[in-house]
């Protein structure tokens, strides 16, 4: 027998050999291959149950995140409206002590009354002038007053009708003087304290300060003590609107 066949006949045994090594790899690979393939299958059946119960999960905790998402917003506004509210008071609060501060100031209104009277000292007498190119004597106070922000009646004895009656002992300056005569009031000026007035006197006449010359006068206040009616209205305005934002935080 050659070497070749020698060889041949060795490599043959040694293929008998390892067949039923073969066999028992095989066999231990595909069942390896079962077990992991049923393994694998287990997990793919477990992550698809868990799969469909994630959409519900998400669907719950969304509801809550908008359901919290809602009550910070509705909290927020709360606190916003009354954070307005609350600045809104202080806003109205301040107001009304200005308002209330002038009503309880009469001296300085009537200073201011004063400072304006003088202003048209000299502007001649004109019979139903209301203007500084001449005034009456209705129509220098009306005007005057309106320069102040007040509001007079035309004519003297609206003007008296329409100011609080007072004595003059209690008189201050600013107060408006009335002249009385047998058909009413005929005249009015300004009062200046120590008894004089600031007034337009008659034709041929010009503004002028001058000291009273008869003690058939009334006096008269302006309403709230030298602010225009309309300021009593302001207040109870702003008196009012206070109350309900108080009421509205309450």
């Amino acid at each position: 027998m050659t070497a070749r066949m020698h060889k041949k006949a060795r490599n043959y045994r040694k293929t008998l050999r390892l067949v039923p090594l073969v066999g028992l790899v095989g066999s231990l690979s595909f069942s390896g291959l079962g077990a992991t393939l049923a393994s694998d299958q287990d997990v793919a059946s477990s992550t698809l149950l868990t799969a469909s119960q994630v959409p519900v999960a998400q669907v719950v905790a969304k509801a809550d995140l908008k359901a919290s998402v809602a009550d910070y917003l509705q909290q927020r506004d709360t606190v916003t409206e009354r954070g307005a509210s609350r600045r809104r008071i202080t806003a109205l609060l301040s107001e009304l002590e200005v308002v209330q501060s002038e009503v309880k100031s009469p001296k300085v209104q009537g200073s201011k009354i004063l400072d304006i009277a003088d202003n048209f000292a000299g502007v001649p007498y004109r019979r139903g002038g209301t203007s500084p190119n001449g005034f009456d004597c209705s129509g220098y106070t009306q005007y005057v007053f309106k320069k102040a922000g007040i509001k007079l009646p035309r004519v003297a004895g609206s003007q008296a009708a329409w100011a609080d009656t007072i004595s003059a002992s209690k008189a201050k300056a600013g107060d408006l003087v009335f002249f009385h005569g047998k058909g009413g009031v005929y005249h009015v000026g300004i009062y200046a304290g120590a008894g004089k007035i600031w007034h337009s006197p008659r034709p041929g006449k010009r503004v002028e300060k001058v000291k009273l010359w008869t003690s058939h006068v009334t006096y008269g206040r302006v309403p709230n003590s030298g602010l225009d009616k309309d300021v009593a209205q302001r207040i109870s305005d702003l008196q009012t609107q206070i109350k309900q934002e108080q009421d509205a935080l309450n």
